[in-house]
């Protein structure tokens, strides 16, 4: 039914050997804990001696907090991820001697923070006085108003530093080409350093990543909306920040006139990703196999909703101006009368052997290109000026699948192919194959 086509060959982890635990759709995150079960009406939870010890801890935060004092203990750099490897969480070891955290938090607890005593730190500095900050309003259910400027003024440095880096470096998975996501978050730094450790750390847990270096902020994060990528964590592996895709960038959409649309895809490319990557993985979990074909079925619900771009060689009808190469990334509409011709590509596809121990066969496939948008769709199709961007939803490609097995998506990226009986039961059994007026494929 699918095909999950590799770009390049990725490392492989021993058999046995595989990152303890569970996923981390499964795991509560760090620094959280599980809630209890509520008691019922009229139901009294007795107090063990460990929750009354708790709730005395707790009471002498509160009391800190409001008389400004310092934590007994500063905080370290937590652990890169949920992910255990043989019963342990991989962090980087601490850098920051007391003194400097001393001065460091000193400025976190702060009856209020100056922008001015921020400018001079450098990165890691900042997101560790965030971190106290973070630490020292835990359990507040709201801030006050001079807490939550406070809150503003250490987030817009970090948006300041982030806007106004001259580089700064993500890391990209090399088995599917794309960002490296850690529970949806795409990972960022300023520096290729910080970059590479963090790097080294994922590759302990058998992922594949690639520092990759960027100079122009607002076309990458313009990418990540396409990518539906909208969470971001800056310096993961030290002390790290949070920030929004859309704290960076306005979407594409957001200056378009009533009437104009953009072709995105967003849900249905993180979907994508998000399936390439666990497939890639070479690791064993409890439920893996469940977790995988839960995250393949909301890829293809995604997708049988989308409209996509179906590159086409059209013959107007009577009476309307053909277009130049000017238009080639114009995107039209099916109209009546239309003659319509889509390209097939070829996709090899391997089978399992025909006897036990034999080799697996490798046959070509011939399928119809869809695209999500242009960023993929100008990987392979911008220099053929004979071809158009028609406008197609998925529910609409059955008629082009007469000499196709299926269609592949963004074929220059994501490369996953959809064979003909899955569409067919994505779309209730419309998809049969058979030509529906003039449109065809070749």
């Amino acid at each position: 039914m699918f095909n999950f086509l590799k770009r390049r060959q990725t490392s492989e982890a021993p058999e046995n050997t595989a990152p303890e635990g569970t996923a981390p759709e499964e795991t509560a995150p760090a620094g959280k804990a599980q809630s209890a079960e509520a008691a019922g009406p009229g139901e009294e939870t007795a107090q063990t001696p460990a929750s009354q010890e708790k709730a005395a801890e707790a009471e002498a935060v509160r009391e800190e907090r409001e008389a400004g004092a310092a934590p007994q203990t500063w905080p370290k750099i937590p652990p890169l991820n949920r992910i255990s490897i043989t019963g342990k969480k991989l962090s980087l070891p601490e850098d920051f001697p007391e003194e400097r955290k001393a001065e460091l938090g000193g400025i976190a607890l702060e009856k209020t923070i100056a922008e001015e005593s921020l400018k001079p730190l450098s990165l890691e500095e900042l997101l560790f006085v965030t971190t106290v900050f973070a630490m020292h309003h835990a359990g507040q259910k709201t801030l006050e108003e001079r807490e939550e400027q406070n809150s503003r003024t250490l987030h817009n440095e970090l948006l300041d530093r982030v806007r106004g880096a001259g580089k700064f470096y993500c890391l990209y998975e090399k088995s599917t080409g794309y960002p490296l996501l850690d529970d949806g978050f795409v990972l960022l730094y300023l520096g290729r350093g910080h970059a590479e450790k963090a790097a080294e750390l994922y590759r302990a847990q058998y992922r594949n990543p690639d520092v990759r270096e960027f100079t122009d902020v607002n076309d990458f994060f313009n990418r990540l909306y396409f990518l539906g990528m909208e969470r971001v964590l800056v310096d993961n592996g030290f002390y790290k920040g949070i920030l929004g895709r859309g704290e960076m960038t306005a979407p594409p959409d957001a200056l378009l006139q009533e009437g104009q649309t953009i072709q995105a895809a967003p849900r249905l490319c993180l979907a994508m990703v998000d399936v390439l990557q666990e497939v890639h993985w070479p690791v064993k979990y409890e439920k893996r196999e469940e977790i995988l074909r839960a995250k393949v079925s909301r890829m293809t619900q995604f997708a049988a909703a989308t409209r996509f771009l179906l590159p086409v060689d059209v013959k107007k009808p009577e009476g309307h101006a053909a277009e130049g190469a000017a238009d080639s990334e114009k995107v039209i509409p099916m109209q009546q009368g239309m003659q319509i011709r889509a390209p097939l590509l070829s996709v090899s596809r391997r089978l399992p052997p025909k006897e036990q121990g034999g080799e697996p066969q490798t046959v070509m496939e011939k399928m119809i290109p869809l695209y999500t948008d242009f960023y993929e769709y100008r990987k392979n199709m911008a220099p053929k000026e004979k071809l158009r961007p028609l406008a197609v939803q998925f529910r609409q490609i059955g008629p082009f699948l007469a000499q196709a097995s299926g269609v592949i998506l963004n074929a220059e990226g994501e490369r996953i192919t959809i064979r003909r009986e899955k569409i067919e039961e994505l779309l209730g059994g419309a998809a049969q194959g058979k030509p529906a007026g003039p449109a065809a494929a070749h």
